[in-house]
């Protein structure tokens, strides 16, 4: 009868079935696989709680380990395409496995130049070299990342709740979104980049980019040796650290934030349209406190700050 009373009482107030909590996976067995494959000139990858690690080799091939059954991973070549994901066979367990990390390993010869790049990664980690496309999506989420001696002609990178390293990058034109990111560069050519950023610490040196678009909110950013043809630069409530060259137009504005120029071309090749709110602007240690132009030069750089001190030093 009590069990009786207890099913009307969950009939009436509308539950339909009970959900059992979830269980613990305590099997920590290592489960590892090592295949050829066949050649592929596209890479598609999901692999949610697992790291990823892309690799020149001799062959193209696989080689994954993964602790427990919780996770499995599936791959096939087909169309030229490599289809990696990770499957959840537990949804309703949890595998508590803090001293072992699940790995997916991908080779390919040293010369591969793919068509498209499809990398979607949470909860874990990336490391990729000699990766060579025309197109490349990358989504990383709460991951750890490495990029070393990459090309790619149209990018699309997402980086979230990230930190990470690039080295030796080459990109065509594209966008580099990254909210809540620490992202270190070295060694970076761009023909254009749109990126928008929040919350995120970007550190590059030795940068090349033609036309550079940013958009940031409490955003630091610390550029050096850095040559730019165009720089567009928008900043919420963050700062900017430039050191090098803008060779034809710059637009910087700040409206809660430091803007810090270190410019390796003369005074005279520039032509400062200065517009101070309540901030002030430095050229060359020469205070202006109101909207100001300065010099004909042919390099136009606009200036524009709210709240804050802009410092521009030229050669």
């Amino acid at each position: 009868m009590k069990k009786l009373g207890l099913v009307l009482v969950l009939l009436l107030s509308g539950c339909s079935r009970i959900v059992p909590p979830a269980r613990t996976n305590y099997n920590y067995e290592k489960i590892e696989k090592m295949e050829l494959l066949d050649d592929f000139t596209n890479i598609d990858i999901d692999s949610g709680f697992s790291d990823v690690i892309l690799k020149s080799g001799k062959t193209f091939g696989i080689h994954t380990e993964f602790y427990g059954a919780k996770w499995k991973p599936e791959f096939s070549v087909k169309e030229d395409t490599l289809h990696v994901s990770v499957i959840d066979t537990m949804p309703n367990t949890v595998n508590w496995n803090a001293n072992k990390s699940n790995k997916i390993e991908i080779t390919y010869p040293a010369d591969s130049q793919f068509k498209e790049l499809m990398i979607f990664t949470e909860f874990g980690d990336l490391e990729a070299s000699d990766l060579n496309g025309d197109k490349i999506q990358l989504n990383l989420s709460y991951a750890d990342f490495k990029l070393k001696d990459c090309a790619w002609q149209d990018y699309k990178l997402n980086y979230s709740f990230s930190d990470g390293t690039m080295r030796n990058i080459t990109l065509g034109s594209g966008s580099f979104d990254f909210d809540y990111t620490t992202l270190d560069i070295e060694g970076l050519m761009a023909d254009k980049m749109t990126s928008n950023s929040s919350f995120t610490t970007l550190t590059a040196e030795n940068i090349q980019l033609k036309d550079f678009i940013f958009n940031g909110e409490y955003s630091e950013v610390d550029l050096r040796k850095a040559v730019g043809e165009s720089f567009d630069y928008t900043n919420q409530f963050g700062s900017l650290d430039y050191r090098g060259e803008i060779l034809k137009t710059g637009s910087l504005y700040s409206s809660y934030g430091d803007i810090d120029l270190k410019l390796n071309q003369d005074v005279q090749d520039f032509r400062f349209d200065f517009n101070p709110d309540m901030a002030d602007i430095y050229l060359n240690k020469t205070h202006f406190e109101k909207a100001s132009s300065v010099n004909s030069g042919s390099v136009s750089m606009t200036v524009g700050i709210e709240f804050g001190t802009a410092n521009i030093d030229t050669d």
